[in-house]
C-alpha cells in the first residue's frame, strides 16, 4: 500500500512571521531575516516533498506496469497449462479406450479358443462316426455291380476259352531254376526241393 505524505502545516512559519512583526525593528531585521530563512527551509522541504512525491508517483506507475506484465505472463502460462493439461487428458482418453479395446478382444479370445477346440473336437467325432457308418452300413448294402462283377470273374475263371482273360495254355507257368542262385541256399529258393 502506497502512503501518502502531506505537505507539513506552515502554521510555524506564521507565527513566526507575527513574531517578527511585532517584535521591533532590530528585531524585526533579525526576525525578518530568522522568517526568510524559515521560509527559504520550508519552499525547500516542500519542493523536496514535491520530487518526493513525484518519484513515488513515477515508482508507483512502474509497479503498476510491472504487475500488469507479471499478470499476462501468468495468464499467458495458465493458458499453456490448461492446454497442456487437456492434451494429457486426450491422450488419457485414448490410451482408456485401447486399454479397454484390448481388454474386450482379450475376453472374446478368451471365449472363442475352447469353442473352436470344442468344435473341432466334435467335427472330428462326427467325421469318425460318419466314415464307420459308411463301413458298417455299405458293406452290408448288396450291390449289384460288385455281384455281376464276381459273377462274371468265375465264369471267366471256370471256361475253357475265357473270353476276357487270357486262356492257360497260351501263358507258360513260370519256372524256378533249380540250381541255387549264388549266395542262397538251396532251401531258400522257392520251388527246389532238397
Amino acid at each position: 500500500m502506497i502512503k501518502r505524505t502531506f505537505p507539513k502545516p506552515r502554521w510555524p512559519l506564521y507565527l513566526l512571521l507575527l513574531i517578527a512583526f511585532l517584535g521591533g525593528c532590530d528585531e524585526d531585521e533579525q526576525a525578518l531575516q530568522l522568517a526568510r530563512e524559515a521560509a527559504a527551509r520550508q519552499a525547500e522541504q516542500n519542493r523536496e516533498m514535491a520530487r518526493q512525491n513525484r518519484r513515488i508517483a513515477e515508482a508507483t506507475k512502474e509497479l503498476v506496469v510491472a504487475d500488469a506484465r507479471a499478470r499476462g505472463d501468468l495468464i499467458g502460462v495458465q493458458k499453456d497449462l490448461r492446454a497442456d493439461q487437456a492434451e494429457v487428458g486426450r491422450q488419457r482418453d485414448a490410451l482408456e479406450n485401447e486399454r479397454q479395446k484390448i481388454a474386450q478382444e482379450r475376453h472374446w479370445d478368451q471365449l472363442l479358443a475352447p469353442a473352436l477346440q470344442d468344435f473341432g473336437l466334435l467335427l472330428a467325432v462326427a467325421a469318425a462316426l460318419g466314415f464307420c457308418g459308411y463301413l458298417l452300413f455299405g458293406l452290408r448294402k448288396e450291390d449289384v455291380t460288385d455281384q455281376t462283377l464276381g459273377e462274371m470273374l468265375v465264369q471267366e475263371l471256370a471256361a475253357e476259352e475265357p473270353l476276357l482273360l487270357p486262356s492257360p495254355s497260351s501263358t507258360p507257368a513260370l519256372k524256378y531254376p533249380a540250381q541255387p542262385v549264388i549266395g542262397h541256399a538251396a532251401e531258400d529258393v522257392p520251388g527246389s526241393e532238397t
